[in-house]
Protein backbone atom coordinates (compact mmCIF):
# COMPACT_ATOMS: atom_id res chain seq x y z
CA UNK A 1 0.00 0.00 0.00
CA UNK A 2 1.13 3.45 -0.58
CA UNK A 3 2.37 5.59 2.55
CA UNK A 4 0.58 8.53 3.62
CA UNK A 5 2.59 11.34 4.34
CA UNK A 6 1.93 15.07 4.94
CA UNK A 7 3.60 16.78 2.03
CA UNK A 8 3.73 20.79 1.89
CA UNK A 9 4.12 21.95 -1.21
CA UNK A 10 5.72 25.65 -2.92
CA UNK A 11 3.65 27.83 -4.69
CA UNK A 12 5.95 27.72 -7.34
CA UNK A 13 6.09 24.14 -7.75
CA UNK A 14 2.12 23.97 -7.86
CA UNK A 15 2.09 26.39 -11.02
CA UNK A 16 4.10 23.54 -12.66
CA UNK A 17 1.34 21.04 -12.03
CA UNK A 18 -2.51 20.31 -14.19
CA UNK A 19 -4.83 21.42 -12.21
CA UNK A 20 -7.11 18.35 -11.81
CA UNK A 21 -10.44 20.33 -9.94
CA UNK A 22 -11.74 23.52 -8.76
CA UNK A 23 -13.40 24.39 -5.37
CA UNK A 24 -16.80 24.76 -5.95
CA UNK A 25 -17.19 27.41 -3.15
CA UNK A 26 -14.12 29.62 -3.66
CA UNK A 27 -13.19 28.47 -7.50
CA UNK A 28 -9.76 27.96 -6.43
CA UNK A 29 -7.68 25.18 -7.58
CA UNK A 30 -8.00 22.13 -4.99
CA UNK A 31 -6.67 19.06 -6.49
CA UNK A 32 -3.16 18.93 -8.69
CA UNK A 33 -1.14 16.63 -10.90
CA UNK A 34 2.46 16.65 -11.46
CA UNK A 35 4.42 15.51 -14.01
CA UNK A 36 4.95 11.91 -12.27
CA UNK A 37 1.77 11.43 -11.87
CA UNK A 38 1.19 12.18 -8.43
CA UNK A 39 -1.70 13.85 -7.33
CA UNK A 40 -1.78 16.34 -4.36
CA UNK A 41 -5.07 17.78 -2.69
CA UNK A 42 -4.68 21.13 -0.42
CA UNK A 43 -6.47 19.85 2.65
CA UNK A 44 -7.00 20.54 6.75
CA UNK A 45 -4.23 19.16 8.76
CA UNK A 46 -7.23 17.45 11.40
CA UNK A 47 -8.37 16.07 7.66
CA UNK A 48 -4.99 14.91 6.91
CA UNK A 49 -4.74 13.53 10.12
CA UNK A 50 -8.13 11.59 10.38
CA UNK A 51 -7.33 10.01 6.55
CA UNK A 52 -3.92 8.64 8.09
CA UNK A 53 -6.14 7.19 11.31
CA UNK A 54 -8.20 5.42 8.91
CA UNK A 55 -5.33 3.91 6.24
CA UNK A 56 -3.32 2.96 9.63
CA UNK A 57 -6.11 1.15 10.22
CA UNK A 58 -7.30 -0.96 6.91
CA UNK A 59 -3.98 -1.87 6.98
CA UNK A 60 -3.69 -3.97 10.17
CA UNK A 61 -7.21 -5.82 8.99
CA UNK A 62 -6.09 -9.46 7.84
CA UNK A 63 -9.41 -9.70 6.84
CA UNK A 64 -9.24 -7.01 4.41
CA UNK A 65 -6.14 -8.24 2.67
CA UNK A 66 -7.67 -11.16 2.26
CA UNK A 67 -10.90 -10.04 0.47
CA UNK A 68 -11.78 -10.84 -2.92
CA UNK A 69 -10.69 -7.57 -4.41
CA UNK A 70 -8.71 -6.38 -2.09
CA UNK A 71 -6.97 -3.89 -4.52
CA UNK A 72 -9.75 -1.32 -4.61
CA UNK A 73 -8.45 -0.64 -0.92
CA UNK A 74 -5.60 0.89 -2.80
CA UNK A 75 -8.10 4.40 -3.97
CA UNK A 76 -8.18 5.33 -0.66
CA UNK A 77 -8.40 8.84 -1.61
CA UNK A 78 -6.90 10.66 -4.41
CA UNK A 79 -4.75 13.17 -1.90
CA UNK A 80 -1.37 13.10 -0.44
CA UNK A 81 -1.29 9.55 -1.11
CA UNK A 82 1.62 9.18 -4.02
CA UNK A 83 -0.39 7.42 -6.35
CA UNK A 84 1.31 6.68 -9.81
CA UNK A 85 0.21 7.31 -13.27
CA UNK A 86 0.63 3.46 -13.47
CA UNK A 87 -1.96 2.97 -10.72
CA UNK A 88 -4.63 5.85 -11.92
CA UNK A 89 -3.99 5.73 -15.51
CA UNK A 90 -7.45 4.71 -17.28
CA UNK A 91 -9.89 5.11 -14.28
CA UNK A 92 -12.22 7.76 -14.12
CA UNK A 93 -15.22 8.95 -11.37
CA UNK A 94 -18.16 6.33 -12.41
CA UNK A 95 -20.76 9.66 -12.64
CA UNK A 96 -18.48 10.39 -15.48
CA UNK A 97 -19.54 7.46 -17.45
CA UNK A 98 -22.83 6.18 -16.45
CA UNK A 99 -24.23 7.60 -18.96
CA UNK A 100 -21.70 7.42 -21.62
CA UNK A 101 -21.07 3.53 -20.77
CA UNK A 102 -21.88 1.25 -23.42
CA UNK A 103 -21.55 -1.73 -21.13
CA UNK A 104 -23.20 -4.69 -21.95
CA UNK A 105 -25.43 -6.32 -19.25
CA UNK A 106 -23.22 -8.74 -18.07
CA UNK A 107 -20.61 -6.06 -17.83
CA UNK A 108 -22.62 -3.96 -15.73
CA UNK A 109 -23.33 -7.11 -13.31
CA UNK A 110 -19.56 -7.41 -12.75
CA UNK A 111 -18.95 -4.08 -11.82
CA UNK A 112 -22.18 -4.19 -9.28
CA UNK A 113 -20.84 -7.47 -7.76
CA UNK A 114 -17.44 -5.90 -6.93
CA UNK A 115 -18.80 -2.96 -5.53
CA UNK A 116 -21.32 -5.31 -3.32
CA UNK A 117 -18.50 -7.84 -2.42
CA UNK A 118 -16.18 -4.81 -1.24
CA UNK A 119 -18.45 -3.13 0.46
CA UNK A 120 -19.66 -6.56 1.58
CA UNK A 121 -16.25 -6.66 3.07
CA UNK A 122 -16.09 -3.34 4.55
CA UNK A 123 -19.12 -3.93 6.73
CA UNK A 124 -17.82 -6.78 7.73
CA UNK A 125 -15.03 -5.62 9.19
CA UNK A 126 -16.86 -2.94 11.16
CA UNK A 127 -16.60 0.17 8.61
CA UNK A 128 -19.27 2.29 6.79
CA UNK A 129 -17.33 4.53 3.93
CA UNK A 130 -20.09 6.85 4.65
CA UNK A 131 -20.04 8.65 1.35
CA UNK A 132 -20.66 6.16 -1.51
CA UNK A 133 -21.97 7.88 -4.79
CA UNK A 134 -20.88 7.40 -8.06
CA UNK A 135 -18.45 9.94 -7.64
CA UNK A 136 -16.45 8.29 -5.35
CA UNK A 137 -16.23 4.82 -7.73
CA UNK A 138 -13.16 5.09 -10.16
CA UNK A 139 -13.48 2.42 -12.67
CA UNK A 140 -11.97 1.40 -15.93
CA UNK A 141 -14.96 -0.53 -17.40
CA UNK A 142 -13.62 -4.04 -15.81
CA UNK A 143 -12.26 -3.29 -12.03
CA UNK A 144 -12.86 -0.59 -9.42
CA UNK A 145 -11.80 1.77 -6.85
CA UNK A 146 -13.17 2.93 -3.98
CA UNK A 147 -11.62 6.41 -2.68
CA UNK A 148 -12.54 9.53 -0.47
CA UNK A 149 -12.62 7.79 2.78
CA UNK A 150 -12.45 11.04 4.99
CA UNK A 151 -16.16 10.48 6.25
CA UNK A 152 -15.20 6.84 7.14
CA UNK A 153 -17.10 5.06 10.25
CA UNK A 154 -15.40 2.45 12.47
CA UNK A 155 -16.98 0.54 14.51
CA UNK A 156 -14.44 0.03 17.31
CA UNK A 157 -13.51 4.17 16.84
CA UNK A 158 -16.75 5.66 16.54
CA UNK A 159 -18.80 3.17 18.93
CA UNK A 160 -21.72 0.49 17.89
CA UNK A 161 -24.77 2.99 18.00
CA UNK A 162 -23.26 5.38 15.29
CA UNK A 163 -21.99 2.21 12.98
CA UNK A 164 -25.16 1.08 12.98
CA UNK A 165 -26.69 4.21 11.83
CA UNK A 166 -24.91 4.94 9.30
CA UNK A 167 -25.29 1.68 8.38
CA UNK A 168 -28.51 1.95 7.24
CA UNK A 169 -28.28 4.85 5.43
CA UNK A 170 -24.70 3.14 3.38
CA UNK A 171 -27.11 0.19 2.43
CA UNK A 172 -29.82 2.79 0.82
CA UNK A 173 -27.09 4.45 -1.05
CA UNK A 174 -25.16 0.70 -2.12
CA UNK A 175 -28.82 0.15 -3.55
CA UNK A 176 -29.19 3.35 -5.37
CA UNK A 177 -25.25 2.83 -6.75
CA UNK A 178 -25.93 -0.55 -7.79
CA UNK A 179 -29.73 0.90 -10.04
CA UNK A 180 -27.64 3.58 -11.51
CA UNK A 181 -24.89 1.79 -12.80
CA UNK A 182 -28.07 -0.96 -14.17
CA UNK A 183 -29.72 1.68 -15.57
CA UNK A 184 -27.05 4.35 -16.82
CA UNK A 185 -28.44 7.04 -14.68
CA UNK A 186 -27.39 8.62 -11.26
CA UNK A 187 -29.95 8.09 -9.35
CA UNK A 188 -28.67 10.89 -6.63
CA UNK A 189 -29.84 13.24 -8.73
CA UNK A 190 -33.39 12.10 -8.76
CA UNK A 191 -35.57 13.67 -5.38
CA UNK A 192 -36.78 10.50 -2.59
CA UNK A 193 -40.68 10.88 -4.03
CA UNK A 194 -39.66 10.04 -7.40
CA UNK A 195 -37.16 7.74 -6.49
CA UNK A 196 -40.10 5.36 -5.11
CA UNK A 197 -42.11 5.91 -7.85
CA UNK A 198 -39.29 4.65 -9.82
CA UNK A 199 -39.39 1.56 -7.70
CA UNK A 200 -42.80 1.28 -7.85
CA UNK A 201 -42.75 0.94 -11.39
CA UNK A 202 -39.90 -0.95 -11.85
CA UNK A 203 -40.60 -4.19 -14.17
CA UNK A 204 -38.90 -6.38 -11.08
CA UNK A 205 -40.22 -9.04 -8.94
CA UNK A 206 -41.81 -8.70 -6.11
CA UNK A 207 -39.39 -9.46 -3.50
CA UNK A 208 -36.70 -7.41 -4.90
CA UNK A 209 -39.42 -4.45 -4.75
CA UNK A 210 -40.11 -5.23 -1.24
CA UNK A 211 -36.24 -5.40 -0.73
CA UNK A 212 -35.31 -2.15 -2.45
CA UNK A 213 -39.13 -0.04 -0.32
CA UNK A 214 -37.31 -1.49 3.18
CA UNK A 215 -34.00 -0.45 2.06
CA UNK A 216 -35.57 3.13 1.13
CA UNK A 217 -37.59 3.11 4.69
CA UNK A 218 -34.12 2.20 6.57
CA UNK A 219 -35.99 -1.22 7.76
CA UNK A 220 -33.79 -3.34 10.02
CA UNK A 221 -34.95 -6.39 8.71
CA UNK A 222 -33.07 -5.95 5.59
CA UNK A 223 -29.79 -4.91 7.43
CA UNK A 224 -26.87 -7.25 6.43
CA UNK A 225 -29.01 -8.51 2.89
CA UNK A 226 -27.14 -7.53 -0.42
CA UNK A 227 -28.36 -7.08 -3.68
CA UNK A 228 -25.88 -9.37 -5.79
CA UNK A 229 -29.03 -11.90 -4.97
CA UNK A 230 -31.69 -9.87 -7.03
CA UNK A 231 -29.70 -8.02 -9.72
CA UNK A 232 -28.37 -11.59 -11.27
CA UNK A 233 -31.39 -12.63 -12.52
CA UNK A 234 -32.49 -9.47 -13.92
CA UNK A 235 -32.69 -8.77 -17.87
CA UNK A 236 -32.77 -6.55 -21.05
CA UNK A 237 -36.25 -5.91 -21.07
CA UNK A 238 -36.31 -4.61 -17.22
CA UNK A 239 -33.84 -2.10 -17.92
CA UNK A 240 -34.81 -0.87 -20.56
CA UNK A 241 -38.45 -0.29 -19.66
CA UNK A 242 -36.41 1.45 -16.28
CA UNK A 243 -34.61 3.85 -18.67
CA UNK A 244 -37.65 4.53 -19.99
CA UNK A 245 -39.70 5.03 -16.80
CA UNK A 246 -36.66 7.45 -15.86
CA UNK A 247 -36.90 9.53 -18.43
CA UNK A 248 -40.85 9.78 -18.01
CA UNK A 249 -40.24 10.85 -14.21
CA UNK A 250 -37.76 13.67 -15.07
CA UNK A 251 -40.20 15.44 -17.93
Amino acid sequence: MPEITNRYIKGSDLNKMSVIKIDSKTRKPKIWLDNNGIFYKKEDTNVVLRKKEYFEYFSELDELKACEFPRELLYVDNSLFGYTDFEIKGYKPMDKRLEKFRLSLDGKKLLNYKVIKLVTCLHKNGIVHNDLHPGNLLTDKENIGLIDFVRTIIKELDGDRVFNQRLKFEMYYLNLLVLSILLDYNLLYMSNLKYGELIAGLKIPSEYKDYLTKVMNYDDSVMGIYPDEYIKYLGKKTLNSGKQLINSLNK
